[in-house]
């Protein structure tokens, strides 16, 4: 959250434009701070037919593809739910 906060910040005026530029540049925000933040490793993953290691600059790459992007999104927002409600069962034992 700190760093999609400092990159909206350091960008609120071209974001604010509501345009294709600022489209572009919140979609460019999104796949950093997930590279960065949610998509940390992986193993046995292909692109285009050829094996991709782990790196952020390769999950900028991989993200960048919108499907998969989704596809990581909804993995770590169904994991955020489980961590709530595995958090919620031990705050009432």
């Amino acid at each position: 959250r700190k760093m999609f906060v400092k990159l909206y910040e350091d960008s609120k005026f071209i974001l604010k434009q509501k345009n294709d530029e600022a489209e572009a540049l919140a979609e460019k925000i999104t796949i950093e701070v997930m590279a960065n933040t949610i998509l940390l490793g992986w193993r046995g993953i292909t692109f285009k037919g050829e094996p991709m290691e782990y790196s952020v600059e390769n999950a900028i790459t991989l993200l960048s593809v919108k499907d998969f992007r989704k596809m990581v999104n909804d993995y770590a927002d169904d994991f955020g739910q489980f961590k709530l409600a595995e958090e919620e069962a031990t705050v009432k034992n």
